[in-house]
């Protein structure tokens, strides 16, 4: 708990973190019961917010590709997976630091604001902007692509490679019934 209560934590620290998933020893008999899984303690080891989220070149998946591998089999909704998407991208990119924490950002706000001596004092015209400046980002009458990325209309963001599969596929036959 020491490592994640450390500044800028998200992006600095590791965590203990299973390496691969956990085998189960058998499937439960109903919803009720808890599945027998092990977690051997080899099986455990150091990585960063980024490397849990968003995977390892060499071992761990990540959180985020597997969610996305789950997607493409499932049946969902391009509107639904375009949402899905955008969600998933803002957590890859907090995970990695392009995307400052809410705690990474006020540090900013106070750092950076005139007022502030830098003397541990934070005066109550510091606060006063935090806090006009908070309730801006939160009411949307501001945006913070620092605190929240860049985000757009879910319909014109990076479609899922599902869609742009089903497209290809689409003109594919299109082309083959007009040869």
């Amino acid at each position: 708990m020491k490592r994640a209560q450390k500044r800028d934590a998200v992006t600095q620290q590791t965590f203990l973190f299973r390496k691969s998933l956990a085998a189960c020893v058998s499937a439960p008999e109903n919803l009720k019961e808890v599945p027998q899984c092990s977690v051997r303690s080899d099986d455990i080891g150091e990585m960063s917010i980024s490397e849990i989220i968003n995977g390892k070149d060499e071992g761990f998946p990540g959180l985020v590709p597997l969610i996305r591998q789950y997607l493409d089999s499932a049946d969902v909704d391009v509107d639904t997976r375009c949402t899905i998407s955008q969600y998933l991208n803002f957590i890859s990119k907090r995970a990695t630091g392009e995307i400052w924490t809410l705690a990474h950002w006020i540090r900013q706000f106070v750092d950076k604001h005139p007022a502030y001596k830098h003397d541990s004092e934070v005066p109550d015209e510091t606060i006063y902007d935090l806090l006009v400046k908070m309730d801006a980002i939160s009411s949307g009458k501001q945006h913070c692509e620092k605190l929240l990325g860049c985000y757009r209309s879910k319909t014109d963001h990076l479609i899922p490679s599902a869609v742009r599969r089903a497209e290809e596929s689409f003109v594919m036959s299109k082309q083959k019934r007009n040869a």
